[in-house]
C-alpha cells in the first residue's frame, strides 16, 4: 500500500509541474486563392496580459497571452481538427490542456 501511494503522489506531482503559461496567434495559411485561418496554441514563459479565447455556450473558455514570445525548447506538434460546424477556438480547453 505504501507503494502504491508513493506512486500516486509522484505521478501527482509531475503532472502539475509545468511551468508554462498558455500562448495563442491566429495564423493564416495559402494555397493559390484558398485560405485556412488556423488557431496555434502554444507554451510560454513569459507572463503578459491575457485575452478570452474559445469562450461559447457549449465550451468553456481559456485564458491565453495572444502572440507571446514560445518558451524555449522541443515539444511535440499535436494537431487538432474540431470536425464539422466547430472553430479555430471551440476545443481552446483541449488544447490548453495540452500545452
Amino acid at each position: 500500500m505504501k507503494k502504491l501511494w508513493f506512486l500516486w503522489l509522484l505521478f501527482s506531482s509531475v503532472a502539475t509541474a509545468a511551468p508554462w503559461q498558455t500562448a495563442s496567434r491566429l495564423q493564416t495559411f495559402y494555397n493559390g486563392d484558398r485560405q485556412l485561418v488556423s488557431r496555434i496554441y502554444y507554451p510560454t514563459s513569459a507572463n503578459g496580459p491575457q485575452q478570452m479565447v474559445g469562450d461559447r455556450l457549449v465550451f468553456a473558455g481559456i485564458n491565453a497571452q495572444p502572440d507571446a514570445l514560445p518558451a524555449t525548447g522541443h515539444f511535440p506538434l499535436i494537431v487538432l481538427s474540431h470536425g464539422s460546424g466547430g472553430n479555430n477556438s471551440s476545443q481552446a480547453w483541449l488544447a490548453q490542456a495540452l500545452v
